[in-house]
């Protein structure tokens, strides 16, 4: 320890650590008060010169860093609602500042500051670490190989936040209460876009999130309207807002079992429900096959069957005659065989026969992370393209990349 920044004084004699104690104590009101006319005059400085949204995000951002140095898993917690949340989605020009960007390497620095010099815990270890960072790796050799490099290195750049995220989960969620904490702050997050899109489909909200999320109940004839957004994460289209519920339903149901309080129960039962009406808006017939696919695995898993087969019966009715028209119509066409002749169907149906091609032709290197739409425009093309970008499964995507990046 040496406090004041030294160990000697004058003639290179030695200070013992009380006289030092007393000197840090004596100039720490001068240092704090300088401290703060340097912050305020930076801040002044700072209003006067930049705009004031650039001035609240850098102040909120200087904050939230120095809690992180004390607290990483606070940190944490304000990574995980920004993602899930998506603030840009309603106010784009959070998007300028690549938020999730700089919050994930602020996060890092303060984890790696309190690694260093704080009561750091040790690394958790696990075979899982080292395959994401052996696949990242397969990512940066296929950037010089890539049909387009520049964007292999962007697909790259974005799957290699998604790892350090990873990596600062698995190390700050190490307490059973830091997990509750962090799947209910997740779940909550999710819960609050999907109440948004609840109320944008009743007419109560009209926001960017309704039309990042949601489909746009517009009937043309037999056919409607869905709409896919400009928002970040899985609400840039509503089949990955479709995922991210299918993983929300089952936590929120676990909370709801969990749950000592009757408030806590009756909060995440609602919670679920409206989960499961959200998936409904999202208009995504595979969301709808995965959600029967949890309610069966449920059932299997239940010591009341009868009970929970009851439950979900009267839960899938009214959920059915609930949901809007072009819902029902979507999902008809799976017990009819109309989705054979779906343009969205076959569109599938062709990118998996590219994307076997790409691996058959490239089978060590791929065509490049994140390149699909890329190659198959310049090499891959069909007769009645119907203009899909990728090849909508994570398996073909790690066939013809070796990169699931496209899917994140």
């Amino acid at each position: 320890l040496r406090p004041c920044g030294g160990s000697r004084l004058g003639l290179g004699m030695h200070v013992s650590l009380s006289t030092r104690m007393k000197a840090c104590e004596k100039h720490a009101p001068l240092a704090v008060f300088a401290a703060g006319v340097a912050m305020a005059v930076i801040l002044g400085a700072a209003i006067i010169l930049i705009p004031p949204k650039y001035t609240v995000v850098v102040f909120l951002a200087c904050t939230l860093g120095a809690i992180m140095v004390f607290e990483p898993f606070i940190g944490l917690l304000a990574t995980l609602t920004y993602y899930f949340i998506q603030p840009g989605t309603v106010l784009p020009a959070l998007n300028t500042f690549h938020g999730f960007r700089y919050l994930i390497l602020l996060l890092l620095a303060a984890w790696l500051i309190r690694q260093m010099y704080g009561s750091g815990k040790p690394l958790v270890r696990h075979r899982l670490n080292l395959a994401m960072v052996v696949f990242l790796g397969s990512m940066v050799l296929s950037i010089p190989l890539a049909v387009w490099p520049g964007r292999a290195f962007t697909a790259t750049l974005d799957f290699a936040k998604m790892v350090v995220l990873y990596l600062l989960v698995a190390n700050l969620m190490d307490t059973r209460p830091r997990l509750k904490i962090a799947l209910s702050v997740i779940a909550v997050g999710i819960g609050f876009v999907a109440m948004l899109q609840m109320l944008g489909h009743i007419g109560l909200y009209s926001g960017s999130y309704v039309r990042a999320s949601t489909i746009n109940d517009l009937h043309l004839g037999a056919t409607y309207t869905r709409t896919g957004g400009a928002g970040q994460g899985f609400l840039g289209h509503p089949d990955d807002f479709a995922v991210a519920l299918l993983f929300a339903i089952p936590l929120s149901y676990a909370a709801l079992l969990s749950a000592s309080r009757a408030s806590g129960r009756i909060f995440f039962a609602v919670l679920t429900g409206i989960f499961a009406y959200s998936l409904a808006l999202t208009g995504s017939r595979g969301g709808a096959v995965g959600f029967l696919c949890l309610l069966l695995f449920g059932w299997l898993l239940s010591r009341q069957k009868l009970r929970l087969a009851i439950a979900g019966i009267c839960a899938l009715t009214v959920l059915w005659f609930a949901a809007p028209q072009s819902f029902r119509q979507r999902i008809s066409t799976l017990s009819t065989g109309a989705y054979r002749t779906d343009p969205s169907v076959q569109a599938r149906y062709d990118a998996w026969g590219v994307a076997t091609q790409m691996f058959l032709d490239n089978p060590l290197t791929g065509v490049g992370a994140g390149n699909f739409g890329n190659a198959r425009w310049s090499g891959y093309r069909l007769s009645g393209e119907r203009g899909v970008l990728t090849a909508h499964s994570i398996y073909f995507c790690l066939l013809y990349t070796s990169d699931a990046a496209d899917e994140e």
